[in-house]
């Protein structure tokens, strides 16, 4: 039997389940809103497909035969099973719902995933997001290895044992400054002369912070040695800084960046920060509203990736 015959065999034994309950077509015809004639025609159908007589039929009243009443036993199992499988069928109609616990860094949280949240909840309202920031990503790898979270977010050089890895994205680095800060470009928009940032007053993270060592290192092994005149514990305080003109910075960009509040200078092709991965237990169930975030985030990346950007390949399984 095709699909379609299938479908049509189901909807059929629906009516006529509808036909048998109330032992009437018209009344049946009333309560499923369909045509009197309509019903009469798919228990016809139903009745020529099974080759037997399910109702006998006296002027305007019905009653089930032996084998219509056979018929109706095993169409209430059917359509008690179908009842019972429709709340995982919902989803996809109603969205998703309940909650997704994850666990990733300030940095991500901030100027990636707060957006991708926000969309995924336009279309699944009843979902609940629990996150865990501003963590580092040894943190995030044991938060999510104890199963206090459904996955992590994190930067990562090697894939831990008995964790799955897939990669996200690469972040770049830039330069925000304040507006009315001049420095030339190149013809691709990046900053096209490094030693301008020599002596210039900067603001930076904290040496806590894996991203803050690199971009230190990045910067001395291009001989420059800018004024750093604030040391500050997150992102926020940093754009706020530069916003006020104290100083500018070298950040993470995680999507490409435009401000109204301060100029963005990318650095020269080959600058890249971190490979950020979403990181799970091998053996660990993943929710459906958690599965289908996820998927969501992977294909957004893709996305961005694939109008060109500087999202990048994985550098972990290439």
């Amino acid at each position: 039997m095709s699909d379609i015959s299938r479908e049509k065999l189901f909807k059929r034994l629906i009516v006529f389940h509808a036909v048998a309950e109330v032992g009437s077509i018209s009344e049946a015809a009333r309560k499923m809103k369909v045509s009197q004639p309509a019903i009469s025609y798919m228990i016809h159908s139903l009745e020529k497909e099974l080759g037997v007589e399910l109702f006998i039929r006296r002027g305007g009243a019905i009653a089930l035969l032996p084998q219509g009443k056979d018929l109706l036993r095993r169409a209430k199992g059917l359509l008690k099973v179908f009842d019972s499988i429709k709340p995982a069928l919902e989803p996809q109609r109603q969205g998703y719902r309940g909650e997704i616990s994850l666990a990733t860094t300030q940095s991500f949280a901030e100027h990636y995933l707060a957006k991708h949240v926000k969309l995924f909840l336009r279309s699944n309202p009843e979902v609940h997001f629990s996150v865990l920031s501003g963590m580092g990503s040894q943190e995030i790898v044991s938060a999510t290895a104890r199963t206090d979270v459904d996955f992590g977010i994190t930067s990562l050089s090697r894939v831990p044992p008995n964790m799955h890895a897939d990669f996200l994205l690469s972040t770049r680095l830039v330069l925000i400054t304040p507006r009315g800060w001049h420095f030339s470009r190149n013809t691709w928009g990046e900053l096209a002369k490094l030693e301008e940032l020599d002596g210039i007053d900067f603001l930076v993270r904290s040496q806590s912070v894996t991203i803050q060592r690199y971009i230190d290192r990045y910067l001395l092994s291009q001989g420059i040695s800018p004024n750093m005149v604030a040391s500050l514990s997150n992102y926020t305080t940093i754009k706020a800084f530069v916003r006020s003109g104290i100083g500018c910075a070298i950040v993470e960009d995680f999507e490409p960046t435009k401000s109204e509040w301060y100029e963005v200078f990318p650095l020269p092709y080959g600058s890249s920060a971190s490979s950020y991965y979403v990181l799970s237990g091998k053996r660990k169930y993943i929710s459906p509203q958690a599965r289908a975030f996820i998927s969501s985030l992977l294909y957004a990346a893709r996305k961005i990736k694939a109008v060109g950007s500087h999202q990048g390949e994985d550098p972990i399984h290439r």
